[in-house]
């Protein structure tokens, strides 16, 4: 299902949304965190697409309402997950896949942002990567991708923590991330 979806979206996906990656370079075969500033229902897509190995996808709980709703997103490698009160099933998800060596893309501000700043990331990512040891990949969009025009996605150099789990570090690592997320959103300004 996933693979026939693929194929079938790569050509709209080129005519709708046209987008240029930047730093294509930065991803890595093997378990990594994907951080994505979040403006749009759609920005998952073009990250899908650039990834060298399958990514799985957090995603508001909200969004699976229906039984068809369920099994589409399944289907497209998303990971439900409760935001006021967080489930231990939807965190064994998210472990297996990074213990499978896949992607786990994540929007460390837990929700669509119109904000030019990315801002108040949640502790989620954090904890994934200092109990798994995965690398966290920033990425941003400089702005909210529109259709027809041309978009960008940036993905910055992979972010290696080798820190023990504790509250200082799960700062430690949010603080850095956001600060690299901002930092590659200046320099790739329109």
């Amino acid at each position: 299902m996933y693979k026939f979806l693929y194929i079938l979206c790569w050509l709209p996906l080129k005519i709708l949304y046209p987008i240029k990656i930047i730093g294509k370079k930065n991803l890595i075969k093997g378990k990594a965190i994907l951080c994505c500033n979040h403006y749009t229902k759609s920005d998952f897509i073009p990250i899908f697409y650039a990834a060298k190995t399958k990514v799985f996808a957090l995603c508001k709980k909200e969004l699976v309402n229906t039984k068809f709703k369920k099994w589409f997103l399944t289907h497209l490698r998303a990971i439900p997950i409760n935001r006021a009160k967080p489930e231990i099933s939807a965190f064994k998800k998210c472990f297996d896949v990074l213990n499978k060596n896949y992607n786990l893309l994540i929007f460390p501000e837990g929700t669509r942002t119109s904000s030019e700043e990315v801002e108040s990331l949640k502790q989620g990512t954090a904890m994934f990567c200092l109990k798994s040891k995965a690398p966290i990949i920033p990425m941003v969009y400089p702005k909210k991708l529109k259709m027809f025009h041309k978009n960008k996605l940036i993905i910055g150099e992979p972010l290696k923590f080798d820190l023990e789990y504790n509250k200082e570090n799960l700062s430690i690592v949010i603080n850095t991330l956001q600060n690299k997320m901002n930092e590659l959103k200046e320099q790739n300004k329109w």
